[in-house]
């Protein structure tokens, strides 16, 4: 199943440091610049020369002997077939010819994208960590980590002071407006910041958990104090997308309690630990209540569905359309909200098919009346992938596309494990963050480290 060989074992510190720096300014979305009227990604374009260099400097035979975990691979590719089988067969506007070379442009560049993130991180990443770097890639990502929460806390604390912000929200949203007392450091959004500072927290626990005892000692108390860190700054950013992240994330880690605890008929143990999801659940509630933006989307989120229904899709578009809604919070949420709560009605109606296998790949980026919405005909994209995944490719493209991310851990994973990449999950499905990315290729090299393990014993 592995080649034991580690094709890049003999690089120095330099080099993993160079590796930490770029996996973590994945993240950052200040480095984005605009060329010819073209967002450009600047980790990205480090992480193409990354790619090169480590290619162009190896022997042919290094080459040959590059780790590839085929299962979780496999699982990446059906992925993508699925969705492509899926555009053809369910997507209405894709043979027509004004659409065509839209819809394919997009399957193309999604492809291109998320196969680039997978090269680097889940081969390229995969095969350069090994016992003897790992502690000072983990110190790289925690002394970023750190620079990032304090400057998004100095942020706050001089916007309370002065009432003028440092640094501006993310030129290409297009949103001027003041973010005001909310985190998002260089994160560029305060979703963005939620999002990467849950997984953040599911990153730590992963390494850190599967470290030597000897380096718990050392780290145990930078690793709480980060996570403190986080969890405070992630409930600052009062972002929409952190809530949606969170209870994704609940729902994920109770399926997988359930998983977990009935292969071991412990029906005792399940109530016991979904009770405690629930428990954790009240509290946050607690938090979110007493935090006025939140409760704004709760309360907006509760009156939505109610209308839903109780007279169905038809007059929920109708109601977060009016420009009586112009001034609450789903209102600029819309080109997430609206295939949710679209794919919510087919469960109403019973259309099975709708349920199982969507409206078709890429059909979500042209909701007429989200297009109205945003007075265009052109395609709008929502930022939340579950929205994409559910409206376009039903509960088989969610299915498939979770048992790619959980192939990722190794036989033996515990709870930990399972509920860490479950939030951290949630953050990709919430905002399509790839943050998820750099979680799998830790999951995945602990996979192997124990498959050698076993191999030796």
């Amino acid at each position: 199943m592995y080649k034991k060989n580690n094709f890049l074992k003999n690089k120095n510190d330099f080099f993993i440091i160079v590796f930490g720096i770029i996996i973590f300014s994945n993240e950052l979305n200040y480095f984005r610049f605009e060329i010819f009227d073209n967002i450009l990604f600047g980790p990205r374009i480090l992480m193409s020369f990354f790619i090169l260099y480590v290619f162009f400097s190896l022997p042919e035979k290094k080459i040959k002997n590059i780790i590839l975990i085929k299962k979780n691979l496999k699982y990446f590719l059906i992925f993508f077939i699925y969705i492509f089988i899926n555009l053809i067969l369910f997507n209405d506007y894709y043979l027509k010819s004004e659409f065509f070379f839209k819809f394919s442009k997009i399957l193309i560049y999604d492809f291109i994208k998320y196969s680039f993130l997978y090269i680097f991180f889940c081969i390229i990443g995969l095969n350069l960590i090994n016992k003897d770097n790992l502690k000072l890639l983990f110190k790289v990502i925690l002394i970023l980590s750190y620079i990032s929460i304090v400057v998004g806390l100095f942020f706050i604390v001089f916007y309370s002071i002065t009432e003028y912000e440092l640094i501006k929200r993310l030129f290409y949203y297009d949103d001027f407006s003041v973010v005001g007392l909310r985190f998002y450091s260089f994160f560029g959004e305060p979703r963005n910041a939620s999002v990467t500072l849950l997984s953040l927290v599911c990153l730590t626990v992963v390494i850190f958990k599967n470290l030597s005892t000897d380096l718990k000692k050392q780290f145990w108390p930078w690793i709480y104090i980060l996570i403190i860190l986080s969890l405070i700054s992630f409930f600052l950013t009062k972002s929409f997308t952190g809530l949606l992240t969170l209870i994704i994330g609940s729902l994920l880690s109770a399926i997988v309690i359930s998983v977990n605890e009935f292969k071991k008929a412990s029906f005792k143990r399940i109530f016991i630990l979904i009770l405690c999801v629930i428990v954790i659940l009240f509290l946050v509630y607690i938090v979110l209540f007493n935090i006025g933006r939140y409760y704004e989307y709760l309360v907006e989120f509760l009156r939505i569905f109610k209308i839903l229904i109780n007279t169905g899709i038809e007059n929920t578009i109708a109601d977060l359309t009016t420009t009586l809604r112009q001034h609450t919070r789903l209102y600029s949420q819309l080109k997430d909200v609206l295939p949710l709560l679209s794919y919510c009605s087919y469960f109403l109606e019973l259309d099975i098919l709708k349920i199982f296998f969507g409206n078709g790949s890429y059909t979500s980026y042209y909701v007429e009346s989200v297009s109205t919405f945003h007075n265009t005909t052109d395609f709008v994209a929502p930022h939340s992938f579950i929205s994409r995944i559910l409206y376009d490719n039903g509960l088989i493209g969610i299915l498939i596309l979770s048992t790619f991310v959980f192939s990722s851990l190794k036989k033996d994973s515990d709870l930990a494990d399972k509920i860490s990449l479950s939030f951290c999950f949630a953050g990709f499905l919430a905002l399509n963050s790839t943050f998820l990315f750099i979680l799998l290729m830790f999951n995945l090299y602990f996979k192997k480290t124990a498959y050698e393990n076993k191999n030796k014993s």
